[in-house]
């Protein structure tokens, strides 16, 4: 019994760790758990980075025939004969390959809404003019019995006007470039930049 003590005493005294060749595979399946984990990890970060780029790129198609759609307001020389009489227009440009619809355009003088005017469509790669008359004017600027006024106090209007124009694109998505040039969608109750 004595011997068998021993040779259990001496066999757990030289642990036998294997060959060189198991270790080495050991070795090697851990590196590829750790290499498979930090591979996870980067493929998930990809993963995310192109949804993002796929989302903005489908933000950018939505968005595509609403960007080149502009208004402003230019001084115009009035007809009359001999005389030096300028108005105001407004201008909605629709450079996109497709119509716009339901064209509502609001002039602002000095932040106040003063004047509003629609069209059904405008065509594309067309523009659509809006003579403002000079009465709409009248109590912020000097106007005459004809509505009209000078050059001098026509570009004191542009610089002191803003224009939004709200449409609705081929698509039937309702836009608004608003006054400060923001172009915005109308999602339900609430608006989308």
């Amino acid at each position: 019994m004595m011997d068998t003590l021993t040779g259990i005493a001496q066999s757990s005294a030289i642990a036998n760790w294997g060959d060189i060749p198991t270790w080495a595979l050991v070795i090697v399946g851990i590196a590829g758990v750790i290499t498979a984990g930090y591979a996870g990890k980067y493929a998930s970060k990809v993963y995310n980075l192109d949804l993002t780029r796929e989302k903005d790129r489908s933000l950018q198609e939505i968005s595509a025939q609403a960007n080149l759609v502009s208004v402003w307001a230019e001084v115009m020389k009035t007809p009359i004969s001999f005389s030096e009489f300028y108005g105001v227009v407004a201008i909605a440009k629709n450079e996109s390959n497709q119509p716009i619809y339901n064209v509502v355009i609001m002039w602002f003088l000095d932040e106040k809404n003063l004047y509003q005017e629609s069209a059904n469509l405008i065509p594309p790669k067309n523009s659509y003019t809006w003579p403002v008359q000079g009465n709409v004017f009248k109590g912020a600027v000097e106007v005459d019995a004809e509505g009209h006024v000078s050059l001098d106090v026509a570009m004191s209007i542009i610089k002191r006007t803003r224009i939004s124009v709200t449409f609705q694109d081929a698509a039937n998505r309702q836009w608004i470039r608003r006054q400060d040039g923001l172009l915005v969608q109308f999602v339900g109750p609430t608006e989308t930049q």
